[in-house]
């Protein structure tokens, strides 16, 4: 396997803190013809509250996409205790996020991955961490001196995201420190247009952490655009199943994983939907 760690602040100088970008591609044999297969790649954005990055949400998820025949990479992006001032958090995670997308798409060729094939998954507040992105690229990549079209992530996927600002949250608390002017505009369902990327997303109904609303009105709000949109909520699931295998499901008790039944389908069935995305087009 071949992997890189890039320090994106070595790359983007605007970049206050040092977000760590991790590679992971597959080598592969040559097929017929002496051609190597050009793959997508899935980013990987792990959850925490904006108080850490869960490692549970990153490599696990990074090797099952890669079994499914993705390039993957996951950020290390800057959480709450990394700041070490009053300072506000936000805006940074999403400046290293798109930064992120940006050395992504500059370096496909290199690593055998289609640059019009660049996807997102997050989860919980990594979740609200793309579905923010996905609403505001062009906006925040300005901010930073970026190319918005080199950053605009291709479609998205969901894992049980905080995505309602206007309800009190941990996320809420740690990225805004709890300013009522960032509300509703990080209140990312209010902010859906028809350029949203298709974005699957999914979630447990009994989620007490992070309540199904946040997944049912960003669903409404995609629909009511005509965004190429799937959601799937499954019936039980504590917050933070992750890949719901071995794993990553040793935090869970044999009646929570009993209960989870059928909450791993999540991962095949946000493949089964980016391929359809990127059905036709080319490598």
């Amino acid at each position: 396997m071949i992997y890189e760690k890039i320090h994106l602040n070595k790359y983007y100088s605007k970049l206050k803190y040092d977000p760590v970008l991790e590679i992971h591609s597959p080598e592969v044999s040559l097929l017929p013809g002496g051609k190597t297969p050009i793959r997508p790649l899935m980013l990987v954005i792990g959850g925490g509250g904006y108080e850490y990055v869960s490692e549970r949400e990153m490599d696990p998820v990074c090797i099952a996409y890669m079994k499914s025949g993705f390039v993957t990479a996951s950020l290390k992006y800057t959480t709450k205790p990394d700041i070490k001032t009053k300072e506000m958090l936000y805006p940074h995670p999403i400046y290293e996020t798109l930064a992120a997308i940006d050395y992504l798409r500059k370096h496909a060729k290199t690593l055998r991955y289609n640059p019009k094939k660049i996807s997102l998954v997050g989860f919980s507040a990594g979740g609200h961490l793309v579905a923010t992105v996905g609403a505001y690229s062009d906006l925040y990549a300005k901010k930073i001196g970026l190319e918005p079209s080199l950053v605009n992530p291709n479609a998205l996927v969901l894992a049980y995201p905080v995505i309602e600002f206007t309800y009190p949250s941990g996320s809420r608390a740690s990225l805004i420190n709890e300013d009522k002017k960032l509300f509703d505009h990080l209140s990312i369902n209010l902010h859906i247009s028809k350029k949203y990327p298709p974005t699957f997303i999914w979630c447990t109904n009994d989620d007490q952490a992070v309540p199904s609303r946040n997944t049912k009105n960003m669903a409404k709000a995609l629909k009511k655009f005509g965004v190429k949109h799937k959601m799937v909520v499954f019936p039980h699931g504590v917050h933070g199943l992750s890949t719901m295998d071995v794993t990553t499901n040793g935090l869970y008790s044999p009646k929570m994983i009993k209960d989870a039944k059928g909450v791993e389908t999540w991962l095949n069935e946000s493949v089964k939907f980016l391929s359809e995305v990127y059905k036709n087009v080319k490598d």
